[in-house]
């Protein structure tokens, strides 16, 4: 566990910086030479309105597709604008103390460390099993990427369920 401090920029340096052809990428958001077939489909279809925002009947049927396959309610799903833009919000929540565990994408820490929330590392050994995540009491919020990049460690639920 580390609660000193932390060179902001680092957590600004993500491996992608650093690919090159030919290399093996294998984050997590990595998908070989692009998305599937079906979601290229997809994706096409909707390129003719692309030049404007979505209707409210869309933003609903997103939600409730994201909310259907997660077996959630669709006013529990929040659109994003990619994955960052969820991080930049983190602060938001008014967390008072967090635990971020790691190895991991370090967007939320860096997020949470510049509005000034105290971050505490949970630093997982390899295997990076989850359970043996020494999480402080004092932590209000707790941020976990799952499966984790960079290992692709996929958490078993029941182990993140724990940290409840």
């Amino acid at each position: 566990m580390s609660t000193g401090t932390v060179d902001l920029e680092s957590l600004r340096h993500h491996g992608d910086v650093e690919a090159e052809p030919g290399l093996l990428d294998f984050a997590v958001n990595v998908q070989g030479s692009g998305p599937p077939k079906w979601l290229r489909d997809r994706l096409a279809t909707g390129l003719s309105t692309l030049g404007s925002y979505p209707s409210a009947a869309a933003e609903l049927k997103a939600r409730e597709t994201v909310a259907q396959r997660h077996g959630r309610r669709p006013e529990e799903v929040l659109l994003l604008s990619g994955g960052a833009e969820g991080f930049a919000m983190l602060p938001r929540l008014g967390s008072r103390s967090a635990a971020l565990i790691h190895p991991s994408f370090t967007e939320p820490e860096l997020a949470l460390r510049e509005a000034g929330v105290p971050v505490t590392q949970v630093i997982l050994e390899p295997p990076f099993e989850l359970r043996t995540a020494q999480i402080p009491e004092s932590a209000d919020l707790v941020v976990l990427g799952n499966p984790t990049n960079p290992t692709s460690v996929l958490h078993p639920k029941a182990d993140v369920l724990a940290l409840r």
